[in-house]
């Protein structure tokens, strides 16, 4: 009988203890192969009741926002109620209006200044009829502001829709009502030291 030559590794590979090792991943390996098999020739179960909506809205900078929701999928089935459940109401969603404030018929945009400073943000409309700061809406959002001017008796309405900084005083906002324009004054958070 031959002798056997010893390897580097010290025996681990003469054993046959790699070969049924071996043996396994390959049975194992076969066995999975097979119950992927089974379930490409299995036909596909569709979820019960897939349904949902969603909701988009958009804006193209000269006129208010528009929203839009859509559905998609298989309508729900009906669920059965316990007896003495309510029935659920139907509700209407739609945009508030404010009181005492008529609908424009079209929004115009404002002509208007923007001046930064170091410890405030400017802004001057040029809008002619503006009677009280309640005419003003003022919408702030992330890095922008966007301003709705209503002058009462008129069927039109001024916006405007400007960059701002992030660390503005949202809540320290002043609006002024001069003649023939509308000023603006929104402090910065923390102002920069000059010098």
């Amino acid at each position: 009988m031959p002798k056997k030559r010893k390897s580097f590794f010290g025996g681990f590979w003469d054993d046959d203890w790699f070969e049924g090792f071996f043996r396994d991943v390959m049975r194992d390996m076969q066995r999975m192969l097979k119950q992927f098999r089974e379930l490409e020739r299995a036909p596909a179960a569709l979820p019960a009741d897939v349904s949902g909506f969603s909701i988009r809205v958009f804006s193209n900078g000269k006129n208010p926002p528009k929203v839009e929701v859509q559905r998609f999928g298989s309508p729900p089935t009906a669920r059965i109620r316990p007896v003495g459940e309510a029935e659920p109401v139907k509700i209407k969603i739609q945009e508030a209006a404010k009181p005492g404030r008529p609908q424009p018929r079209q929004f115009e945009e404002a002509p208007y200044t923007y001046h930064l400073d170091v410890r405030k943000v400017t802004i001057e409309l040029q809008i002619s009829g503006v009677e009280d700061p309640s005419n003003v809406d003022l919408n702030f959002q992330p890095e922008s502001l966007e301003i709705r001017v209503y002058p009462p008796g008129s069927d039109k309405a001024y916006f405007a829709i400007l960059k701002i900084p992030p660390n503005v005083a949202q809540d320290r906002a002043e609006v002024k009502v001069e003649k023939d324009r509308v000023l603006i004054t929104i402090p910065r958070k923390h102002a920069a030291v000059e010098g």
